[in-house]
């Protein structure tokens, strides 16, 4: 990649969250209203890892709204936006043949919508707006893990690397088998699906290795202190959410969710742990 376009290509990923509602009510039938409440309540409890808002900054990057900014912004939305649904879309969404689906400008015709902002102090004095969104490789592991039919089309019309590539996962009907019926365990690698190459988990070279390094790392996040440390203990959620968000920006990105991660750092603690504290 063009170093010079590293910026363009990371900016293509932010996609305004008044759109991406927009988008998922309309292939829901929904309102956004409903969109907005179903994040809003996806975000209390429990706490959704793969679902998060941000700003963009051209300097900054990615910058994330923290949780309770997060569900103000979604809950103003739910509570402020009018959105009716076009007359008898219901019955129509029923019988699309017979009766037609409402095209894309007559389902939102009568909506009062309108940009959804964030405002940040900048320097002593001035403050700015800035747009809420999403980042779309992350977005997409939170549609599928809610097993949500269709990519949303200013996610799938996305032409970057990274995004091409969960993309094609997402659709992959392997993907689901590997996430909900495979655990990396020496006990089950029959049963895992292959990876692209042809060679389970299991079998390739160097990966006792691999494992070690896993654990390793994940003892000195541990030693480290902060929040890779809950009660005492070794915090294995957090330890998978910096490996999967560094992974997303820096690398191609991932389409594993956080259980598929504390999966591999489980086995690589289990197989590793009393080596490195010998």
């Amino acid at each position: 990649m063009n170093f010079f376009k590293q910026i363009e290509n990371e900016r293509s990923e932010f996609i305004p969250l008044f759109q991406i509602i927009h988008e998922i009510a309309y292939l829901e039938t929904v309102t956004p209203n409903e969109v907005a409440a179903s994040l809003h309540r996806e975000l209390e409890i429990p706490f959704d890892m793969n679902l998060n808002l941000y700003h963009y900054d051209i300097t900054d990057g990615f910058v994330g709204l923290t949780h309770k900014e997060t569900l103000d912004v979604l809950e103003r939305v739910a509570k402020t936006w009018v959105c009716p649904l076009p007359a008898g879309v219901a019955e129509r969404a029923k019988n699309i043949v017979k009766l037609g689906y409402p095209t894309y400008e007559e389902y939102r015709k009568n909506w009062k919508t309108e940009r959804i902002v964030i405002i940040k102090q900048i320097g002593n004095h001035d403050f700015h707006d800035y747009d809420v969104g999403i980042k779309a490789t992350e977005f997409v592991l939170f549609l599928k893990s809610i097993k949500f039919p269709t990519l949303p089309p200013s996610i799938a019309n996305l032409s970057t690397p990274s995004i091409k590539k969960i993309i094609l996962t997402y659709n992959s009907s392997s993907l689901d088998s590997l996430e909900d019926n495979c655990t990396v365990t020496s006990d089950n690698s029959d049963n895992c699906p292959k990876n692209e190459m042809g060679a389970q988990w299991q079998e390739f070279h160097g990966r006792e290795t691999a494992l070690l390094m896993i654990a390793g790392m994940a003892v000195a996040l541990e030693k480290a202190g902060g929040k890779y440390v809950r009660a005492g203990k070794m915090n294995k959620s957090a330890i998978a959410e910096s490996a999967k968000k560094a992974i997303n920006d820096f690398g191609l990105g991932t389409t594993l969710t956080d259980r598929a991660l504390r999966d591999l750092l489980n086995t690589a603690l289990d197989r590793n742990l009393t080596k490195l504290e010998e």
